[in-house]
């Protein structure tokens, strides 16, 4: 399978990865009717994936490849009438083996709608090119 093919989330339609350094990532992503659930607001599977990915992408700025241990999330807000989502993820802990990662989702208002805490396995094995390769190009 060929190495981009591991990334399709990071192709979302919209989703930029706005700033990266080591140990900090932020996304950023319009909304689209799609990521809303039957009762007009933001699902909850799609802000796990966008604190998931936030954090994953935090965790390979160390220039690792990475995958999920655990999550947790926090759903603050519901949610409505959100035009677009601000993820930002900090790893407070960046260990041999472990990462974690502490991720909050804020709206085009900075209202906090969600906060995650994540936990990372790190391997023994370099992601190749950039990591902001991943994703469409960096907004201006």
């Amino acid at each position: 399978m060929d190495d981009k093919e591991y990334f399709s989330f990071h192709n979302w339609p919209g989703l930029v990865l706005k700033h990266s350094e080591q140990g900090y990532a932020e996304l950023e992503m319009p909304m689209l009717k799609e990521y809303l659930n039957r009762g007009g607001r933001l699902h909850g599977g799609f802000l796990y994936t966008l604190a998931d990915m936030t954090a994953g992408t935090a965790v390979m700025s160390y220039g690792h490849r990475t995958t999920t241990v655990s999550g947790s999330m926090d759903y603050l807000r519901p949610g409505i009438g959100v035009e677009m989502l601000h993820s930002h993820g900090r790893v407070v802990k960046h260990g041999s083996t472990l990462s974690v990662v502490e991720v909050e989702i804020l709206d085009q208002n900075e209202t906090l709608i969600a906060t995650a805490h994540m936990t990372f396995f790190n391997f023994d094995e370099p992601i190749p090119g950039k990591l902001e390769d991943r994703f469409i190009p960096i907004a201006d």
